[in-house]
């Protein structure tokens, strides 16, 4: 039994104690937590042993308490009937604080509870000492009976807050046990000290809806909204965005969201009635979760008002980018496999495709399809599919719809592929938008249940002297549907070491590329004497790889040291860039790269090219992509490697911000007029939108037919 009751006690030094006295065996130290059904207890030699001590400190749950500390004298030496006061704070509802004390034998019993002039009584009482005034006197409850837990208690005046209160607890009782009176506990005093705390509940979230994000092109603004479950309402006091300079979201301007615009709003949130019992935290406000917005506003800035009961809310934003094109890869559509196992890889990373239903048609007419069912090559599969933006990103499902204003595409334009094709530009084929079906749609021939390549092309890093190895599987191209890298590795070619990717190549000597290619299920690539393969344009050897791989290897006889290198920033689409080295004096390249046009990032795709042939001389290197203005530079190709980087315009960009609009049509007008000249010869050539090498008032009438569509550009 002792060994039950340790656990309950600690002394002040952590240590807990035992003596005999007066023929009574006591376990001494102080609580700290409780005992089952009531706290410690003491029952006579020959039967059980008995415990003593105090609570040392009580962490309280009731509304409005947060610390109740009770320091207390031992008791004086003898028999005793109740054990130490213990404080009861629990009582959340009622606003109050107790002392209980409990009988420790049912062979005792309290006599009395009143101020004692005879040893016959014994008395209990608790003086208060708080604002409301000094020796109040409470006298507690005590049964009738004697045997029962009895208790003292203090009302919590509901509207002191951070107030200290002491209590003191007084009693001597007298305590009958077979007839005899005695008295068995006195001279024990307890001082309780209670802080008051703000009861209202700080509110750390708030959460505001909006019916429609701010995306471009826009001519109207989302409405604000909260649940109907929230402790607080709103105010949308303008209930539109507020454009930083006139063209405010209205739905009866002529200016849409701009994608390069900043745009406000301002909400007044304040407590429901009725909620006195929280408040926003003025020294910590809330944070703002807004919920329907497809892209993190640029600022929120919280403000809570004095009496805490309302904060405002500012908010800055710029538009979301509507996707303007988006490339994916059908996969899974092929004879043999199940209707269930058909899937759109998007091409990058900006959106997520969703496929709602794919149907089978044989002459003309339409069949549905179940998960389960097997495809069929002598049937024709219609796919009707939708998107998801992501990264900030808009996914706008709907027809083709182009501003001829501000020259862009109001809703994303969906192009697909197979999975069995490289993946070139001209691969991809439209997939319009139905309205009847609401979801783009396209009608494709199902793979043959087993297909193989002999032939791969493969782009890859070259060993560039003084560089380290870097490692990315999305770094090789060319690979067609169904084949994915596994790995690839360098190794010296004389000591046959493979480099880590702190080991740094090293001008004149000779290094091996190996790529380790595996198939998905249904694809295969030819064996190693029949496959045609290369790395760079260089032939490439061969051969089987452990695990059902393929080891595509490709030796350099010397690290690279000379040639040219760099990245191209271009825009609007992902069609590939071509890099083209001339000669002095030479009207064909000598040297030609074509190259992805690489990830987009903030409305600009970046391409990365290498031409480590590049002999030493001087070139003119020409940049080109598809609706792009060919852009010349002057390179020197020495002994060493030379990089060079490119930015490639639209044509009619004449402002250079990735896109043709009307802002570049009033950018021409300023040089047509003179009020404001191009001087940048590059600038120029994107200006002579009709390309008659000059830039005049032809081209603004030129340039403004392209952006009303009546005669695009491109």
């Amino acid at each position: 039994m002792m060994d039950d009751l340790i656990p309950h006690l600690i002394s002040e030094n952590g240590a807990v104690f035992t003596d005999v006295h007066d023929g009574n065996w006591y376990v001494r130290g102080n609580m700290r937590r409780w005992v089952k059904n009531g706290g410690p207890m003491m029952i006579f030699q020959g039967t059980s042993f008995g415990v003593q001590g105090s609570i040392a400190k009580v962490i309280s749950n009731a509304y409005g308490v947060k610390e109740v500390l009770l320091d207390g004298e031992p008791m004086a030496c003898g028999e005793r009937g109740f054990n130490a006061p213990q404080v009861n704070t629990t009582a959340e509802q009622e606003h109050q604080v107790s002392f209980v004390m409990y009988p420790i034998s049912p062979m005792l019993r309290v006599l009395g509870y009143s101020y004692s002039n005879e040893d016959s009584t014994g008395y209990i009482r608790m003086l208060v000492d708080d604002e409301t005034g000094y020796g109040m006197v409470h006298y507690p409850d005590v049964p009738e009976s004697g045997k029962e837990p009895f208790s003292v208690t203090y009302y919590i005046n509901e509207s002191n807050v951070d107030t200290l209160t002491t209590m003191e607890l007084q009693y001597d009782l007298m305590l009958e046990t077979n007839g005899v009176k005695k008295q068995v506990t006195t001279g024990y005093k307890g001082a309780k000290l209670a802080r008051w705390v703000d009861r209202t509940k700080a509110i750390d979230t708030v959460y505001l809806n909006i019916s429609q994000p701010l995306v471009q092109g826009d001519y109207t603004s989302g409405t604000f909204t909260v649940d109907g479950s929230a402790p607080y309402t709103i105010e949308d006091r303008q209930g539109y965005w507020e454009h930083e300079d006139i063209w405010d979201l209205t739905g009866n301007g002529s200016v849409p969201a701009v994608l390069g615009d900043q745009y406000y709003r301002f909400i007044r949130v304040n407590l429901k009635d009725g909620y006195e019992g929280y408040k926003f935290d003025k020294k910590n406000p809330p944070k703002i979760k807004i919920r329907g917005l497809n892209r993190e506003c640029d600022s929120i800035d919280v403000r809570v008002a004095n009496d805490e009961r309302s904060l405002g809310v500012s908010l800055a934003s710029h538009p979301s980018e509507v996707i303007q094109s988006a490339w994916g890869t059908v996969t899974g559509l092929r004879a043999g496999s199940l209707v269930g196992g058909v899937n759109i890889r998007p091409k990058d990373s900006h959106f997520d495709f969703e496929i709602k239903e794919v149907q089978r048609i044989k002459n003309g007419v339409v069949y549905s399809t179940s998960p389960d069912e097997v495809i069929d090559p002598d049937y024709t599969y219609r796919i009707k599919l939708v998107g998801t933006g992501k990264q900030g990103m808009t996914f706008r499902n709907g027809p083709e719809q182009y501003d001829i204003t501000f020259h862009y595409y109001l809703n994303t334009n969906v192009k697909l592929r197979m999975n069995n094709t490289v993946g070139n530009f001209a691969d991809y084929t439209d997939a319009p938008y139905d309205k009847a079906s609401q979801a783009y749609t396209i009608e494709l021939t199902p793979e043959p249940d087993a297909f193989e390549y002999d032939y791969l092309s493969l782009g890859a890093p070259y060993p560039w002297a003084g560089d380290c190895p870097k490692f990315n599987n999305n770094w090789i191209t060319g690979l067609p549907g169904g084949v994915t890298v596994r790995n690839y590795s360098w190794f010296d070619v004389k000591s046959g070491a493979r480099l880590g990717e702190n080991t740094p190549f090293v001008a004149g000597r000779s290094y091996r590329f190996e790529v380790i290619l595996d198939c998905e299920d249904g694809y295969y690539l030819a064996d190693p004497e029949i496959m045609d393969a290369y790395v760079n344009g260089n032939k490439a050897l061969v051969a089987e790889a452990e695990g059902n791989g393929t080891a595509i290897t490709v030796e350099y006889s010397l690290a690279v040291s000379s040639g040219l290198r760099g990245q191209v920033v271009s825009f609007h689409d992902g069609s590939d860039v071509t890099v083209s080295l001339f000669a002095a004096g030479s009207a064909q390249p000598k040297y030609t790269v074509a190259v992805p046009a690489g990830e987009k990032s903030g409305g600009k795709y970046t391409a990365v090219y290498d031409i480590p042939e590049a002999a030493p001389g001087t070139y003119t290197m020409q940049v080109s992509k598809k609706n792009h203005v060919t852009r010349e530079y002057t390179v020197t190709v020495s002994g060493s490697a030379k990089t060079q980087n490119a930015e490639i315009w639209l044509l009619g960009d004449v402002n250079a911000d990735g896109r043709v609009n009307a802002m570049d049509c009033t950018r021409l007008f300023t040089h047509v007029n003179k009020t404001q000249p191009l001087t940048d010869a590059y600038a120029l050539k994107c200006a002579d939108v009709n390309r008659d090498s000059r830039v005049n008032a032809m081209d603004c009438t030129r340039l403004f037919t392209h952006v009303n569509k009546t005669q695009p550009l491109w």
